[in-house]
């Protein structure tokens, strides 16, 4: 597994890049090959004064991979609501994602 020095722009890119589809940190890191408790200890170091740039990236990077997910979900529930869909199970799976996915507690 790889440890805190291996932390590389490639990899913050993999990982922003699946936590933006909505996939749990625990998740991500066992798709990568990373013990979860790797990519909290980054995180934890981007949040502080003296973390690295990189962390400090992954951390920001994380962040509105999230917010923007959360947005992109509400946007498809409120124009479901709005408009009417014929598409009740997506709305469903919407609201399941945002009430009970371990990604949005």
């Amino acid at each position: 597994m790889p440890t805190h020095s291996n932390l590389t722009a490639g990899l913050c890119a993999r990982i922003v890049s699946r936590v933006a589809k909505g996939i749990p940190i625990e998740t991500v890191a066992a798709q990568l090959g990373i013990a979860p408790s790797t990519v909290f200890t980054w995180q934890r170091e981007g949040r502080s004064e003296s973390g690295r740039k990189l962390t400090k990236r992954l951390m920001h990077a994380i962040t509105r991979a999230r917010a923007h997910r959360e947005w992109h979900v509400l946007q498809r529930i409120e124009r479901v609501a709005e408009w009417g869909s014929k598409d009740a199970d997506r709305l469903k799976a919407d609201k399941w994602v945002l009430g009970r996915h371990p990604a949005y507690r």
